[in-house]
């Protein structure tokens, strides 16, 4: 059976038309699963200086996914002391895609007893920060009376 110019002609746009349909899928579905992906992000506000060894720290924290994450500070080299924790919602996967945006919260404020940061070992703010589950960042590094290293530290975890 031989197909007529005006069949080849219409089939050739039916399957363009498909090529189209089908790119603009895979870049709407990538650009869904980047936008979804688990992570925290950190919007840190102030790290400042307090008095008798102390910093504070003001921020802002948001969960996207089933994450937790916190603020928390190491002293030694495995002694991780958790200052605060968020839990992200338990979120459902139909089809692969994630069922809510996630959590906020705002106005955080806390004061960590870590002995003397001096400026240069303190971050710079106002600063944004995204973390990855299994990611960590460090927010100022102190000495404390002993002379042993302190981190101050954000993280984010499964």
């Amino acid at each position: 059976m031989r197909l007529s110019k005006r069949q080849v002609v219409i089939w050739s746009a039916i399957a363009l038309v498909l090529l189209v349909i089908g790119t603009v899928a895979v870049v709407v579905g990538s650009r869904m699963g980047a936008r979804n992906r688990p992570r925290a992000i950190f919007a840190i506000h102030e790290v400042a200086p307090g008095s008798d060894g102390t910093i504070a720290l003001k921020y802002d924290v948001e969960l996207i996914g089933n994450v937790s994450a916190g603020v928390a500070h190491k002293t030694g080299p495995q002694v991780f002391v958790m200052s605060a924790f968020y839990q992200g919602a338990s979120l459902s996967f139909p089809f692969g895609f994630p069922s809510g945006s996630g959590h906020t919260w705002n106005g955080r404020e806390h004061s960590f007893r870590l002995g003397d940061c001096p400026a240069s070992q303190r971050i710079k703010t106002p600063l944004t920060i995204e973390l990855k589950p299994d990611e960590r960042f460090v927010l100022a590094t102190c000495r404390d009376a002993t002379g042993a290293t302190v981190e101050l530290f954000v993280y984010c975890d499964f």
